[in-house]
């Protein structure tokens, strides 16, 4: 970005594609000295500047006007579709360029003719979110981009469908169980298990997504399905084990043991910037063979952040500016997770 100050004093910045290599300032005051700054940016810290002073020539003709892209908008959205439309203020460009990434992250191009203000980009995946960068070209050049995201819609009459299950937070006598719906809504969940006294089934509310299970036997594995109910069809199961703690044991001089290792009381937040978040966390006694960091994105799609066994802190990158964020650490141990502990961070504007 380019950061300069106005002639009122009031600074103003002018941001800059990491592909670009050069840009033009406008709208500044002929015969006026200007000082610009510019920086990179990374990771969402500021490098540099790098410093000009320049001045402004005096005024005798206006030359004839940049072309320039105003803003891209969303117009409208279908499950393989997203309709686009966007203002050129000043000026006229030779072209268009519009660029997104599909489901397998390669690279997509769509061109558009001088005189069109608006597309439709075609062949997209029903319930995925895209982001799309508008370039406008002039003298075989394409000038900065505008950028928007949109998200398809689901498929007409496409059922809810089920995620992921986990089972979390054993203890001597419960487990809890936690699951995902990417699409759509459940009337209601049923969870179905056995123990030594046979088949349980364990009834759970449309709009929950977590339930504990109780009361088992200390020490034992379970085996748990888990089945979205919408009218009289069920969809699934998802299927996940668990199994709750056992009984401490006792040494020679009759003092208790843990068993297993334990998670600190608290996830720390320790530092936070526009697209990420520190975290750090403590082990009071054992050893994790690993730890995921669990958060739900802007689309309320669960995302997991995978740590190494022996680290006590990470940095949870490509989040979004001024979002609140909950994240969830959990310790990983003999494939069984332990926790959550959990934080709750605001990134920054």
């Amino acid at each position: 970005m380019v950061q300069y100050k106005d002639r009122d004093g009031q600074s103003q910045v002018v941001p800059v594609a990491a592909d670009q290599r050069e840009v033009t300032v406008y709208n500044l005051e002929p015969e006026r000295k200007y000082k610009m700054n510019f920086y990179g940016l990374h990771d969402g810290q500021r490098v540099g500047p790098l410093s000009v002073v320049i001045v402004t020539a005096t005024e005798v003709s206006k030359p004839p006007l940049e072309p320039r892209l105003g803003e891209l908008t969303v117009t409208d959205t279908t499950p393989d579709s997203v309709g686009l439309s966007w203002t050129v203020p000043e000026g006229e460009f030779d072209s268009f360029v519009v660029q997104y990434k599909d489901r397998d992250g390669q690279p997509q191009v769509v061109p558009v003719a001088a005189d069109q203000r608006e597309v439709t980009i075609p062949g997209l995946e029903p319930s995925r979110k895209y982001k799309f960068l508008l370039f406008g070209i002039q003298d075989g050049k394409r000038r900065s981009p505008v950028s928007v995201e949109a998200k398809t819609v689901a498929s007409p009459g496409a059922p809810p469908r089920l995620g992921e299950l986990w089972v979390t937070d054993p203890t001597l006598d419960s487990l809890r169980l936690a699951w995902t719906v990417p699409e759509g809504q459940f009337d209601s969940f049923v969870v179905q298990f056995k123990d030594k006294d046979g088949p349980h089934v364990v009834p759970v509310e449309g709009h929950e997504r977590s339930v504990t299970v109780s009361p088992l036997d200390a020490g034992r594995k379970y085996r748990f399905l888990l089945y979205g109910l919408l009218g009289k069809k069920r969809h699934g199961p998802l299927t996940a084990d668990g199994t709750t703690e056992a009984q401490s044991a006792t040494n020679d001089t009759g003092t208790k043991r843990l068993l297993k290792p334990r998670l600190g009381e608290e996830l720390q937040v320790t530092s936070v910037t526009q697209n990420s978040v520190d975290l750090s966390w403590t082990v009071p006694e054992g050893q994790f063979d690993s730890f995921v960091v669990q958060y739900k994105d802007r689309d309320g799609q669960p995302q997991v952040v995978p740590v190494e066994g022996s680290l006590r802190e990470v940095s949870v990158s490509g989040l979004d500016p001024a979002h609140r964020y909950k994240l969830l650490l959990y310790g990983l141990h003999s494939g069984k997770r332990v926790g959550p502990i959990s934080a709750v961070a605001i990134t920054g504007e």
